[in-house]
């Protein structure tokens, strides 16, 4: 049956497009699809070349139905039909836009290349199967990318500094305050992986559900083989999520524990710089308590010369010659008139003088007992 159609033409060069031989396969064989899906399905923009496939969308005439209930023959007895016969169903669109990764355009390539194009197009399973078996490799590897990230910061808080910054070291502050920033980013950056995980989780929920409806209805049906390896593959593809959900809520709860770790670090290195400030606040307080002390003996000291230069002041007397020698031999003093007027007026301010120091000096005594 498809010996006869017209490709793969001989003008159509070492390229080969997808759409022309979909195309030709639709307009030629209503067997390619299952009865029930009376629609056309065209690959644009898809073209097989030693790259692989190019990004590519799809575009199908009249309702899908969701693609995955082509199976369904029952809905066909619940489709309402105009009173005139004719299926409007037909001159509707839907296009469904698909921007694959490489990994699943390679997997198209070489899913092509092994089992040639008439069976890629025969059979709608392949493009579910290359796109769901490519999911789990990009989560392992973020989820490795996470992990990784989160050593390097595990290792910077294990060799964290609890002295202050000496020169030419970095700053310890700055250091914590960056590492804290990059676990808040990781931590959410798992938080929505984790999310997206249990999306495709409940996808797969979904999609397994109506896949095993078509397992019953479909038994009979030469398609029940690739439903069936798909039932398999989605099966296979839940069980990795679930691992990787597993390996994901470690990495949060890695990434947790370090940050906890770094802030308990952070606080008893903080604890630390305020136990030592104490003890440099103390040292200070001691010594200026110390000065203090000094300062009030040299108070005392300058007090005490002062009143020893009290006793000099009858040499004064001498000196500015209200006391003076008469006769050397016997030895006799002579005292002027104005001796008189200084001793009434210095005798009795250096005794009031001494008195108010004396008071002074019991009072303090006093108060320090």
């Amino acid at each position: 049956m498809l010996k006869d159609l017209p490709w793969p033409r001989k003008a159509a060069g070492q390229g080969v497009r997808v759409a022309e031989i979909v195309q030709d396969l639709a307009a030629n064989d209503r067997d390619l699809f299952a009865p029930e899906y009376d629609s056309q399905l065209e690959i644009l923009g898809a073209e097989l070349s030693p790259r692989g496939t190019e990004p590519f969308s799809l575009k199908s005439g009249g309702d899908i139905r969701e693609h995955l209930s082509i199976y369904h023959a029952h809905e066909d007895a619940d489709t309402d039909v105009p009173s005139d016969g004719k299926d409007d169903s037909q001159d509707q669109e839907i296009k469904a836009s698909i921007l694959l990764p490489e990994k699943v355009k390679d997997q198209l390539s070489n899913i092509v290349k092994e089992n040639g194009m008439a069976e890629f197009a025969r059979d709608w399973t392949w493009l579910h199967a290359a796109c769901f078996s490519s999911v789990d490799n990009d989560l392992r590897q973020f989820i490795n990318y996470l992990d990784q990230e989160i050593t390097k910061v595990f290792d910077r808080v294990i060799m964290f500094n609890m002295e202050p910054s000496k020169p030419n070291e970095p700053d310890p502050i700055q250091q914590t305050s960056k590492d804290l920033k990059t676990l808040q980013y990781l931590s959410d950056q798992a938080r929505r992986l984790i999310n997206i995980i249990e999306l495709n989780i409940e996808t797969l929920k979904c999609m397994m559900k109506e896949i095993n409806n078509l397992r019953v209805l479909s038994f009979d049906s030469p398609h029940h083989a690739s439903v069936e390896v798909l039932f398999n593959l989605l099966e296979k593809t839940q069980q990795e999520h679930r691992f990787s959900f597993k390996n994901a809520s470690a990495v949060l709860d890695r990434a947790r524990a370090t940050s906890e770790q770094l802030r308990d670090t952070a606080s008893l290195r903080n604890s630390e710089i305020s136990k030592m400030s104490s003890e440099m606040t103390n040292l200070n307080t001691l010594a200026m308590a110390k000065l203090a002390e000094q300062s009030s003996r040299e108070t005392r000291i300058v007090k005490t010369l002062t009143v020893l230069a009290l006793i000099f002041v009858p040499a004064s007397f001498v000196a500015m010659g209200f006391v003076k020698i008469v006769d050397e031999n016997p030895m006799k003093w002579a005292a002027t008139a104005d001796l008189k007027i200084y001793a009434i007026l210095a005798l009795p301010l250096i005794g009031l003088t001494m008195l108010i120091y004396g008071c002074v000096e019991m009072m303090q005594r006093t108060a320090t007992i």
